[in-house]
């Protein structure tokens, strides 16, 4: 069988029980062949059990990058029969389905007649090489094979992940690679065709959370305290495996309550702090964000969202966290609510997350999801050339007289503050309300002159908010936030080339609400369209409660699967077409 396109573009689907490595299969493609020169990014999907169970995972690679996943492929390993069964009919015309022919049978499957079939004694390889765990290393020597690139790059992958086994690991994983390698080879006809060809540069491949670590160390993070949870737990373990090589502080609380107070404390002492959880750990951590708008206190609160209500989807995507993170915590306070679209936001916005925090003296609650925190993509090495660091209003020596006024009514709203050693810097400061030096207090006059010095911060800071981002220009607005980010983006070449044309805005800092700057960016629509990753569209809740604008239409997922570009494509295109 010969595919009828050469391509310049391939999708990889890997897929058996978890603790097969099928995570590791697509992670190891996708890195060696950034450093090949090429462009990839990874998704998975996995069930919320250690082993058994079924897991699949996907890479996609380009000559130029890539801005979506999409659902159907060109080439599968396939660990079991179960994942045979329940992909075969996503592998596209002239593909292939990579199995081990000794270890499945495949006899009652019915396989769509386009797709090639290709056994591979996997599992035997694996055992001659040394090491039955290392069936997944002759799979993906099996892909280089069909896709016809060389195994050598795979090689300092490998020489990568296991040098710290020895030298004797290594050797076995080699031995693995180029028995799948080889068997395909000298075995089989097929091949992917394809152009892909790498422009030399050197990149890197970089996770979603671990590029919210990265954005944190060239922050000047030097605090983090939370509880595992997933899909937020990264964070945690990248800013650990890296603290003693930056002098970062890093605590595995007890639990999430712990986690929010220990990084307010620090905050509150003058250090930048920050804690990471994902949505039932941020629920924990309402009363606490209250505290620290009470005391202005900055801190940084990452929240990688996932499906709720409850435990709800704990390894699956997810948007449905942003009223919460809107309005947790009792009583009026102002709070920033940042959405990262991609890796380089998390970069960026983790840098901005810190300073807009220190600056204002306010709680600051970044939200990503699982589709972001989990996907490894191909990133350049100046990824971090954006971040800039202000401390904010630290009062001078002159003012420290012994009668520090910590919450000094100001224009703005923003109080100097002092730090822990500074003479002369110190003040009171409780939970309860309080006048200018934080002595709390309950009277009508000193009550009103704090709450509306608090929220006077909010008004400075929505002056000095980016307005959203605008991709494109058309009549036709297409309005997200977070992980819709790039498939929306993909959407919009896709639809380009159809004849429809659109305008997507993406909207990073959501409260305060940018009113008069998406107002005027929305006044001469023709259609403005909704994409969000939860039921009850919030983010167009939002909308419609700071502008009185409404949607035309509203494109919703929230079964806790990553939307792709076409899915998106077609959506709107279904709408367009009608009218």
């Amino acid at each position: 069988m010969t595919p009828k396109t050469v391509k310049n573009k391939i999708h990889i689907l890997a897929g058996g029980p978890a603790g097969t490595g099928i995570e590791s299969i697509t992670h190891s493609l996708a890195l060696a062949l950034t450093r090949e020169g090429l462009f990839a990014i990874t998704t998975s999907e996995y069930q919320n059990i250690i082993r058994g169970g079924h897991s699949f995972a996907s890479v996609h690679v380009g000559n130029t990058e890539i801005l979506s996943h999409q659902n159907h492929y060109d080439l599968m390993i396939a660990m079991d029969k179960n994942s045979v069964q329940q992909h075969c009919t996503e592998i596209d015309e002239g593909g292939a389905i990579i199995y081990d022919g000794e270890k499945i049978n495949i006899d009652d499957i019915d396989i769509p007649e386009t797709v090639e079939m290709i056994h591979v004694p996997i599992a035997r390889m694996a055992k001659e090489s040394g090491l039955s765990l290392a069936a997944n290393v002759v799979g993906v020597g099996a892909v280089f094979a069909i896709i016809g690139q060389s195994p050598e790059q795979m090689k300092t992958v490998l020489e990568t992940i296991f040098t710290r086994k020895g030298k004797e690991v290594v050797e076995i994983n080699h031995r693995a690679l180029q028995a799948g390698y080889d068997y395909v080879k000298e075995n089989v006809t097929h091949q992917i065709s394809n152009q892909l060809k790498g422009d030399e540069k050197k990149r890197f491949l970089m996770g979603g959370n671990e590029a919210i670590a990265l954005g944190c160390i060239r922050s000047g993070l030097k605090f983090l305290s939370a509880y595992p949870m997933t899909p937020g737990s990264t964070i945690l373990t990248t800013l650990a495996k890296e603290s003693q090589n930056y002098d970062i502080v890093v605590v595995h609380a007890e639990d999430e309550i712990s986690a929010v107070n220990m990084a307010i404390g620090a905050g509150h002492s003058g250090i930048r702090a920050a804690t990471g959880t994902s949505g039932g750990g941020f629920a924990l951590m309402g009363e606490a964000v209250s505290l620290a708008g009470q005391i202005e206190a900055p801190v940084v609160i990452f929240d990688a969202q996932r499906p709720g209500p409850s435990t709800g989807l704990p390894t699956r995507t997810g948007q449905g966290d942003l009223r919460m993170a809107m309005h947790c915590g009792q009583g009026d306070f102002p709070r920033l609510v940042i959405a990262a679209g991609d890796h380089q936001d998390c970069v960026d916005l983790t840098g901005e997350a810190f300073n807009y925090a220190e600056k204002y003296q306010l709680p600051v609650i970044f939200l990503t999801e699982k589709y972001i925190a989990d996907q490894y993509r191909t990133c350049e090495f100046d990824i971090t050339k954006n971040i800039n660091i202000d401390r904010g209003k630290i009062a001078p020596p002159s003012e420290l007289d012994g009668n520090f006024m910590r919450y000094k009514d100001t224009p703005d709203g923003i109080s100097p503050r002092s730090v822990p050693g500074m003479k002369g810097g110190r003040y009171t400061s409780t939970s309860y309300e309080h006048d200018e030096h934080g002595k709390p207090v309950e009277e009508t006059p000193e009550v009103k002159v704090m709450m509306e010095k608090r929220w006077r911060k909010i008004k400075t800071l929505e002056k000095e908010l980016p307005d959203p981002k605008v991709f494109g220009s058309s009549k036709n607005k297409v309005m997200i936030w977070g992980g819709t980010k790039n498939p929306t983006l993909e959407a919009q070449n896709i639809l380009q080339k159809k004849g429809f044309d659109i305008e997507v805005i993406q909207m990073q800092y959501i409260l305060p609400f940018k009113t008069d700057a998406v107002q005027e960016i929305l006044k001469d629509r023709e259609n403005l369209i909704m994409v969000e990753g939860n039921q009850s569209g919030q983010l167009e809740g939002v909308l419609t409660e700071f502008t009185g604008i409404t949607p035309d239409y509203s494109i919703r997922s929230y079964y806790g699967r990553p939307m792709t570009g076409e899915w998106i494509a077609q959506e709107i295109e279904k709408y367009l077409s009608k009218l």
